[in-house]
């Protein structure tokens, strides 16, 4: 038989039983669950026998699919309290907060190491945030996978977020570190989470590392219909309406907030347009306060942690983003807003440009240059110019982002 003849027999991949380890099984914000969520997500819609379980879920209701353990508050006030005593022997008053994301769910992740296996998975996909691996350990016959979205040692010396305690993330690397003696593979959603971890595990041979952007659901998000703000604000539909997300967190820009909002508003009124904004996720007390006494409170959508879908609904009715984050491991909320059609303005920080091509789906701005960050986002107040991005945004191939690129690589991976 000639080789132009010759056919090549393509094995399907083997259908696997997965546990996916994550805070929360239907998410309510945070990136990691999100992330958690979608994998859980595509990979049963490609005939794997998938199951979550959760550490740190604030909905205790059944599901087939999930398995949710949740430190009791009495255990948490406990180990809360000891940490402050370890502190305050060393004299440490700095911002701590890593060690505070594993003794939260120390207690729930140890809990889950006899339902984990009981499922007997043959893969195990575990996020480096609370340092479950360190409590679940590795059932039996099981290759597992950890996943750096986190990486305590990136919070230590940035400028504008709290002066975090050097000591908290060292001692946080420690117990994560207990943990990656478990895991057979490291998946980094980012370059920069993978340069990140390879700096702070230089143990971890770099052969074991890979680059790996984690999807959305694009089915999902399709079948999700559009809520409009305007709706939800009960005001007239305005010209364009801004998303901004996680928009009371210190690390997701916070402190810029009222500014952009205050300052697109204005903008957009001098042209003689309105602009309504959905600022998701908890907001703090100072935005309230400057959200509510401010004459244009009316256009400003600001419901707290939505459940998943909401949050989509009401993202896809926006026009575009503005994220002014300071810290992005990877950007779940960016790359969210790209797949609903969002163009895409933030700084250029973390794993923001790997996703964003400048100019044509978005823009990325110099790290702390406000200036420019509102500026762009007024050029896309601009009808022509916002509709050719939208455009441009709907277009992108973005492959390598794409579920069936990233699934087939990851089942590549699986396969060992």
């Amino acid at each position: 038989m000639s080789a132009a003849n010759r056919t090549t027999t393509v094995n399907p991949p083997v259908k696997k039983r997965i546990a996916i380890i994550s805070s929360s099984f239907s998410p309510y914000g945070g990136g990691v669950s999100s992330a958690h969520y979608n994998l859980y997500r595509l990979l049963q819609q490609r005939g794997h026998t998938v199951r979550m379980f959760t550490n740190d879920d604030p909905d205790g209701s059944p599901h087939p699919d999930a398995v949710k353990r949740r430190t009791p508050v009495f255990i948490k006030r406990i180990l809360r309290y000891c940490m402050s005593l370890y502190f305050r022997y060393h004299g440490d008053t700095e911002y701590r907060r890593q060690l505070h994301y594993i003794l939260n769910s120390a207690w729930s992740s140890w809990m889950l190491r006899g339902p984990v296996r009981r499922f007997a998975p043959q893969i195990m996909i575990v996020p480096d945030v609370s340092s479950p691996l360190t409590f679940i350990g590795k059932p039996e016959g099981c290759r597992v996978f950890f996943y750096s979205h986190h990486n305590p040692m990136r919070f230590v010396g940035n400028p504008l977020i709290r002066k975090h305690s050097v000591r908290d993330a060292e001692a946080a690397v420690a117990i994560e570190q207990k943990g990656l003696r478990h895991a057979d593979a490291v998946l980094c959603a980012s370059a920069y989470m993978k340069e990140v971890f390879l700096r702070t595990y230089p143990s971890v041979p770099a052969s074991k590392v890979t680059l790996l952007p984690i999807p959305v659901d694009e089915s999902l998000i399709r079948t999700v219909p559009a809520a409009s703000v305007a709706q939800r604000l009960g005001v007239k539909e305005p010209a364009f309406t801004v998303y901004i997300p996680s928009a009371g967190s210190d690390i997701k820009g916070g402190r810029y907030t009222f500014e952009i909002v205050r300052r697109l508003t204005t903008a957009c009124s001098q042209h003689g347009t309105t602009v309504c904004f959905y600022l998701s996720g908890p907001i703090t007390e100072e935005l309230r306060y400057e959200l509510d006494h401010w004459s244009g409170a009316s256009m400003v959508l600001a419901p707290g942690k939505l459940p998943y879908e909401q949050n989509l609904a009401l993202v896809k009715s926006c026009s575009f983003m503005v994220s002014p984050t300071l810290l992005d491991s990877y950007g779940m909320a960016q790359l969210e807003a790209l797949m609903c059609g969002l163009p895409v303005v933030t700084f250029d920080v973390g794993g923001n440009r790997d996703m964003i091509e400048q100019g044509v789906t978005g823009y990325l701005v110099p790290f702390m240059d406000v200036e420019q960050l509102i500026a762009r986002a007024q050029e896309l107040c601009g009808a022509e110019r916002l509709e050719s991005m939208r455009d441009a945004v709907r277009r992108s191939p973005m492959t390598e982002f794409r579920a069936e690129h990233v699934l087939s690589r990851l089942e590549q991976e699986m396969a060992g």
